[in-house]
């Protein structure tokens, strides 16, 4: 008798081992929305990396207050 409430799969895309790459500086810097109260103390800048072709986005707060810096990423299916 199949009892198909009971049954489970499961399908696999891609390997385990994949990197899923949600935000790439490089090719997604138009898509992020930057909240900087205070651009004198919180930098967001884009630096380069050892690897070829690779940059990293990287954001500093040097303030002491409890202002802080956000940001929003749109994902989006790429």
């Amino acid at each position: 008798m199949d009892n198909y409430i009971n049954e489970s799969w499961e399908t696999v895309l891609v390997p385990s081992s994949s990197p899923v790459v949600l935000f790439d500086p490089a090719k997604d810097r138009n898509m992020i929305m930057v909240y900087n109260p205070d651009w004198r103390n919180n930098a967001l800048e884009y630096i380069t990396t050892n690897t070829p072709g690779e940059i990293v986005l990287k954001a500093t707060n040097n303030s002491n207050d409890k202002n802080g810096m956000g940001f929003n990423i749109i994902l989006k299916i790429k």
